[in-house]
């Protein structure tokens, strides 16, 4: 599970491609345009553990970010003249950086048994939020920096698992010849199709990709009133999805039908799929277009500090606030133009309404950063982050999540070749481990599930 950009620390007063899409105001005090390239690799490791289920799966990905800042008016790096002041010029009070990294992501795709599928079912569930980043810093003065960064998210949700609970109502009514059954009962009083009571595990395969463009901004405050001590204050609402989500989704309700139907008598049977516009013999799978509120990134509040207690010695403090709680709290996806006559004549309409809990917690993570002149070349890295795991293990279904997270801790190098830095980072997430509720029943019930993560990174950077 990606969650921000990657690193350990956003340092207020850096001027790199990377701390500026959490901080963009440090950037004000960089004397030279940079490029960073990064690129890392992911290692999850996932378990989890119920009555039907007791495995461990391993994962792995590729992904990476790139940054550019740029400093009108600038003396090179490489130059012998003297620095401007601040006051020389109006262009050198601003400096800008354009840059694309992976906001949030995570997932994969599961097999699972449940107690309505005892072969396995392929349960999926991936996330992907990309954001491309334009920033700009003010600095008024020697000592203050204004930063705004404006964001466009692609986001993408690949989704295929099992639904059920009361979310999907029933409000057909059967009907045998155009003429309704006494008492006009619908579906949901003749048959529990979609309808869960939780004594049960559901049965209707869900299967959607879904993708949007979100949009955001940060804002931030750097103060450095000395060359060895800074400040930093930034604040990222929630991103802003006009739209929502859309694509296309397929529902086979086979097992759902197969399973309502197998107790019944044969005559009771036949009765049921008479009241069928079609008698069920187109089967009961449908495809619908598909449209999804209520994922978006989170509001973000960062406080950051860096000193340098000695002129090769670099130390950073980050405490910060992620509302993942209203976030992800509940999703709202709106099903229409099913493509099944029988489907639509149970469920009353075309279209399907249901609503899914997610309800993920707040919370807060306090990062800790160190970094060493070795030699005018070589610079080592060590960094940790403190944090408690925001997934909820009760809305998880199941099936192994990699979005469970804990604490972490990085150490690296980095090593400059002329206006070149190589630099490497080894990122470790420790162990984290969640049981889900009681809930008898359910293949999900009182699930054990556990995370563990390693990310390599790689980085190069350009200064000119």
């Amino acid at each position: 599970m990606i969650i921000g950009p990657k690193g350990p620390v956003s340092l207020p007063a850096g001027g790199d491609g990377f701390g500026m899409f959490r901080m963009p105001s440090g950037m004000a005090w960089s004397l030279d345009h940079r490029v960073d390239l990064h690129v890392f690799a992911f290692q999850g490791n996932t378990r989890m553990r119920n009555p039907l289920n007791d495995y461990t799966k391993e994962g792995s990905s590729v992904a990476g970010s790139f940054g550019f800042v740029f400093a009108p008016g600038r003396v090179p790096v490489d130059s012998d003249a003297e620095l401007p002041e601040v006051s020389k010029g109006a262009l050198q009070r601003f400096t800008f950086g354009f840059g694309i990294y992976p906001d949030m992501g995570g997932g994969g795709a599961t097999d699972v048994r449940y107690t309505t599928f005892p072969q396995t079912v392929e349960v999926e569930r991936t996330i992907t939020f990309v954001t491309g980043a334009l920033n700009v810093s003010y600095r008024p003065t020697e000592w203050l920096a204004f930063g705004l960064g404006l964001h466009a998210i692609y986001s993408a949700i690949d989704t295929r698992t099992l639904v059920g609970g009361s979310s999907t109502p029933l409000n057909g009514s059967p009907t045998i010849n155009g003429v309704a059954i006494p008492g006009n009962p619908s579906y949901a009083d003749f048959l529990n199709l979609f309808a869960s009571d939780g004594a049960t595990d559901p049965t209707t395969l869900f299967e959607t990709n879904l993708s949007s463009v979100q949009f955001g901004a940060i804002v931030s405050l750097s103060l450095r009133p000395t060359d060895w001590f800074a400040v930093g204050f930034s604040y990222r609402p929630r991103s802003w999805d006009p739209i929502g989500f859309d694509g296309d989704a397929t529902i086979d309700a086979t097992a759902t039908f197969a399973e309502a139907l197998s107790g019944l008598d044969p005559v009771l049977r036949d009765l049921f799929l008479a009241t069928l516009p079609n008698a069920g013999t187109q089967g009961f799978v449908s495809n619908y277009k598909v449209k999804l509120r209520g994922l978006r990134v989170p509001r973000q509040i960062r406080l950051s500090m860096s000193a340098r207690p000695h002129d090769r010695v670099l130390l950073g403090l980050e405490l910060a606030w992620t509302e993942w709680h209203r976030a992800f709290k509940q999703s709202v996806v709106e099903l229409s133009n099913g493509s099944n006559g029988d489907l639509n004549f149970v469920v009353g309409s075309s279209s399907i309404h249901s609503v899914t809990k997610t309800r993920w917690r707040s919370n807060w993570t306090l990062s800790l950063y160190a970094a060493v002149a070795a030699t005018d070349d070589l610079t080592l890295r060590l960094g940790c982050a403190l944090q408690r795991n925001p997934s909820n293990a009760n809305t998880n279904g199941g099936a192994p999540s990699g979005a469970l997270t804990g604490s972490m801790v990085s150490f690296g190098a980095g090593y400059w070749i002329g206006n070149f830095e190589l630099s490497g980072l080894v990122e470790h997430g420790f162990h984290a481990s969640a049981h889900g509720r009681k809930d008898p029943g359910l293949t999900a019930s009182q699930s054990y599930y556990s995370s563990k993560q390693w990310f390599l990174h790689f980085g190069v950077s350009y200064v000119f």
